[in-house]
């Protein structure tokens, strides 16, 4: 999409916006000590959350006790669905609330999560205040808490969700973004972070595993997907040289990506999830890849993290503008046509810091 301005990003007007703050305490046997059991802990702890954030007007928060990540989505109808690591939670900010207590039986979590999504209209202009409501439930709950001295996690998740080709599919109207960063752009509205706190914002692109696809690199009936993958592999690596794009990943192997940053989290994967991690800092390019041979997934996904030079004082709109032009050269180069395929494109913001 063309931009008017190098530091200023057009984004089509039906762009979805999330936001979710995660708390996360960690628990051990003298933390459950002070309660009957398990059970009993996560029933007075969930009475008095939910109490706690009906008071500061947050409609939509839930309790995870069983050790699984949220994962948060928009759509059009509430839901929610739990795997063996994770539970997916789709809802439409505008209008979806709930509360939940999410355990499993006789099991003593590791770690007590607290989720909190954001309601309500323009959720990114809002984004400070939600965050300073839920700071100050976590601030009264961890006061009851019967470990004092416990340090509790918080991480603020924001996205912008949208068809790369939404112009294409006659979608006109675009919002010019600086998109900057959720430090400064908080401490503008009078929201204070704490100076030691770990941030990441990177991009991530689903590209679904066509038919087209699939014959145009010869894999149909095939046993052996590995010319499909190192075909996406090299067109993606020279799209993104041209715009240079350094931080990168490509993951077809059928899990989840998970991006952070790697001065504080690592790279590993479970059955379901695959965490990657990028230092923002460091320069020279960073690639990884994840696929097998043997295994055509139905939706790849190709990621770029923004760096530290990319997180100008305008903000990430510059970045997201080669963002967008290398990942258009790249579907282009692919033979994606524009009219028939979605390409979901998600701009990711991240921060997270011990309160």
């Amino acid at each position: 999409m063309a931009s008017h301005s190098k530091h200023r990003v057009y984004i089509p007007t039906n762009a979805r916006s999330n936001q979710y703050l995660m708390a996360e305490i960690k628990t051990d046997d003298s933390f459950y000590q002070h309660f009957d059991s398990a059970e009993t802990c996560y029933e007075k702890l969930s009475q008095r959350f939910f109490a706690l954030a009906d008071q500061a007007g947050l409609h939509n928060v839930h309790m995870i006790a069983n050790d699984k990540l949220p994962v948060v989505r928009y759509h059009a109808e509430a839901m929610h669905f739990q795997t063996g690591k994770q539970i997916l939670f789709f809802y439409d900010p505008a209008i979806h609330e709930g509360q939940n207590l999410f355990v499993s039986p006789d099991y003593q979590a590791r770690k007590i999560r607290l989720l909190f999504l954001a309601t309500g209209p323009e959720i990114r202009a809002h984004a400070a205040q939600f965050h300073q409501q839920v700071m100050s439930v976590i601030g009264q709950l961890k006061a009851e808490l019967p470990e004092q001295d416990c340090q509790i996690k918080i991480r603020d998740h924001q996205h912008l969700s949208y068809d790369l080709y939404a112009h294409e599919k006659g979608h006109k109207e675009s919002y010019g973004y600086k998109l900057r960063g959720l430090y400064p752009r908080y401490k503008a509205r009078q929201c204070e972070l704490p100076q030691q706190h770990s941030a990441i914002s990177y991009v991530t692109l689903s590209l679904p595993m066509t038919r087209q696809l699939k014959q145009k690199f010869g894999t149909t009936g095939a046993a052996n997907f590995a010319p499909l993958y190192l075909a996406l592999e090299e067109q993606f690596l020279k799209a993104t040289r041209d715009k240079k794009l350094d931080r990168l990943a490509m993951v077809a192997n059928g899990l989840t990506p998970l991006v952070r940053n790697s001065q504080v989290d690592q790279s590993q994967h479970n059955a379901e999830l695959q965490k990657i991690s990028f230092d923002p800092d460091a320069p020279g390019q960073q690639f990884v890849g994840f696929w097998d041979n043997d295994n055509l997934v139905e939706t790849a996904h190709f990621i770029i993290v923004a760096g530290k030079e990319d997180n100008t004082e305008f903000g990430y709109g510059h970045f997201m503008n080669r963002v967008e032009e290398a990942l258009s050269v790249f579907a282009k180069s692919l033979g994606i046509d524009p009219a028939r395929t979605a390409l979901t494109l998600r701009f990711h913001q991240h921060i997270s810091y011990l309160a």
